[in-house]
């Protein structure tokens, strides 16, 4: 039967990637395939099948749903309807609910040749908060028990060929309006609910026609030598600003600014944008250091210009010094040795003294930025005091500082050397 055949490419294709391969996405856009759009049924006896022999192979293997279009919930709705009639209670057979969300909105705002215009100038917030558009799959998913399970958007970028909706002119590609959309795709996306954001696509070999903005292009098609492009190098600097944060913070301001809260650890940082205009932006308190999408990072003053690539805002970062309260002591004598530690908010974790490279007792916390530490050495000579801070969750670089040199004495029937 056509069943026994799926399932067995299935139990090939898994077998041979055990070990190697262990999220399994079933189908690729199935409602642009029209027997699935007619029978959604027969997708869902694939799905079913293909998570049993997946399971069986590998029981850690996690099954990722076929890919629903986000920007219309009409085939996951019929979908979802036909699996519960044929498999209650088990209708999903997946662990990960996957979509697809393209920019819809953003028509030809990549062409610099073409006039912007304002509500495609802001077309990803429109995508996520005007449409709604995870909190509409969201809402069908929780008709069926299914709302509390990761949704990735699996595939989603922008295009660039006329011939398409959401096309340029020109049909090639204008790599540093893209970084734009890309970063705030990931920014927005991500905080309207979306737990993983697949950019497609990293690596493309043409910049025109219908290829998407590409994270990386060939400088000469089909050498294989790819380099970065502004769009990517937005894409990965996004990805270090996310990672490991959680939003705590978001608003739109009376001019269109957008301003998004993160905290990692105990520090906090925001991300601000504004997709329509140029505007004078002031950060928040304490945010002296802004980092842009190519990753680097200036000081800055009490407001700065902000447009729509959106900036890091964070304090400066970490400093540290080390002091002792003697420069002389005697191998019988304690004396005090401190390390502050500085990085615009309250660091915590733990500090580490040495004496010429060797550890001087254990880990000393951190209280109010400052370790201190009472301690002796008992063998005479010539010491370099350092200090190591091993980080927190919010400073996970870790920093050495050097402090001052003791010396430290034998004494013996009053006479020290």
């Amino acid at each position: 039967s056509s069943d026994a055949v799926w399932r067995d490419w299935v139990r090939a294709v898994a077998t041979r990637a055990k070990g190697k391969v262990r999220h399994w996405e079933i189908w690729n856009e199935p409602y642009q395939c029209s027997a699935f759009k007619a029978d959604p049924l027969k997708l869902a006896n694939l799905v079913a099948s293909a998570r049993a022999v997946l399971k069986e192979v590998d029981p850690t293997n996690v099954i990722v749903s076929p890919s629903f279009d986000l920007g219309d919930n009409t085939f996951l709705d019929r979908y979802l309807q036909a699996a519960k009639l044929a498999y209650p209670g088990g209708e999903a057979h997946w662990d990960i609910t996957s979509v697809h969300a393209y920019d819809g909105f953003v028509g030809d705002y990549l062409d610099e040749r073409k006039t912007k215009v304002a509500a495609q100038a802001r077309s990803v917030e429109d995508m996520f908060e005007r449409e709604h558009l995870v909190t509409n799959a969201l809402s069908v998913l929780r008709r069926f028990g299914l709302d509390t399970r990761p949704i990735w958007n699996t595939e989603g970028g922008y295009l660039n060929a006329s011939s398409l909706p959401v096309g340029t002119q020109s049909g090639g590609p204008n790599d540093r309006a893209g970084a734009s959309f890309v970063a705030r795709h990931m920014l927005v996306g991500w905080a309207a609910g979306l737990d993983a954001n697949y950019y497609y696509a990293w690596d493309q070999r043409s910049g025109g026609g219908s290829w998407p903005i590409a994270g990386a292009r060939e400088a000469t098609e089909g050498s294989l030598a790819y380099s970065t492009t502004e769009a990517g190098t937005a894409y990965i600097q996004v990805s270090k600003w996310l990672t490991g944060a959680v939003l705590i913070g978001r608003t739109v301001r009376a001019d269109g600014t957008w301003e998004y809260t993160l905290k990692r650890g105990p520090a906090t940082s925001v991300v601000a944008w504004n997709p329509q205009a140029q505007v004078s932006y002031t950060p928040p308190a304490g945010r002296t250091n802004a980092t842009d999408l190519t990753g680097t990072t200036t000081a800055i003053g009490a407001s700065v210009q902000l447009n729509n690539r959106p900036v890091l805002f964070a304090a400066p970062p970490t400093t540290m010094t080390v002091g002792s309260s003697v420069t002389q002591t005697r191998t019988t004598q304690n004396f005090d040795l401190t390390a502050t530690v500085k990085n615009g908010y309250q660091p915590t974790g733990t500090v580490q003294f040495k004496a010429n490279g060797v550890n001087l007792g254990g880990l000393v916390t951190l209280v109010g930025g400052v370790a201190k530490l009472n301690t002796r050495i008992t063998t005479a000579g010539t010491y370099t005091i350092t200090a190591h801070y091993n980080g927190d969750s919010a400073n996970p670089v870790n920093a050495t500082a050097t402090g001052v040199s003791v010396k430290v004495l034998a004494c013996f029937l009053g006479i020290c050397r």
